[in-house]
């Protein structure tokens, strides 16, 4: 093996800086498949191992969301019917997070530095090395914290041909919670037959339909 190394405390080249504003092609999530308020959609194509060729949309109505933001980087947390985790972080040389167009992106053994990271991954699928990019359209801090993210993304498995892509929208103040318990509960619902059970004191009583493998079809 040979080599040589020239080096100087003084040089000042850095890597290729973040690109602001981003470019105006890049990929973003159809208008009218967003809700209002905070929102998570995920877009992924068939063949995609870690989206398994579905899109998904959730709002605080339908999943948990965790953001985390920090001068070079944002985790994002989503828990629903699936589970997501997503990592954005700055290239080195840059000290913070500003609404731009971070390309070049990886994730990986061994990730180069010098280029940002980009990883999406949940409980759909998963992969071993990453590339891609991220653009933050909008992001504000109020004394340190986070107040308010526009971000998108697209990733690619290194194993894969095509691209998985994601929207996130996030500010700490939108209302948007589940839906609660109906009180009172509906008429309809099933009932024991009134002459099956005790007219007071405690009791269990199980009605199993034929086919039910709980219950074993028994009363």
């Amino acid at each position: 093996v040979h080599g040589q190394i020239h080096w100087r405390a003084d040089d000042e080249t850095a890597p290729p800086p973040p690109v602001k504003p981003p470019p105006s092609d890049l990929w973003r999530a159809p208008a009218d498949a967003l809700p209002a308020g905070n929102y998570v959609y995920v877009e992924s194509p068939a063949g995609d191992p870690v989206g398994g060729g579905k899109t998904y949309l959730y709002t605080q109505a339908n999943a948990v969301f965790s953001v985390m933001g920090y001068s070079k980087s944002i985790n994002v947390g989503v828990t629903g019917d699936e589970n997501w985790s997503g990592a954005f972080e700055v290239m080195s040389g840059v000290d913070m997070l500003e609404p731009a167009y971070y390309g070049n992106a990886e994730i990986g053994p061994l990730q180069n530095p010098t280029r940002p990271r980009v990883d999406w991954s949940g409980s759909v699928g998963t992969c071993y090395k990453i590339v891609g990019w991220f653009a933050v359209d909008a992001i504000t801090y109020e004394a340190g914290a986070l107040t308010a993210l526009d971000l998108r993304f697209e990733q690619r498995c290194t194993s894969s041909s095509v691209a998985l892509h994601g929207q996130i929208h996030w500010t700490p103040n939108d209302p948007t919670r589940p839906p609660g318990p109906v009180n009172p509960p509906p008429a309809d619902l099933w009932k024991p037959p009134a002459s099956a059970v005790p007219a007071s004191g405690n009791y269990a009583y199980f009605e199993s339909d034929a086919g039910d493998f709980v219950g074993g079809g028994k009363v």
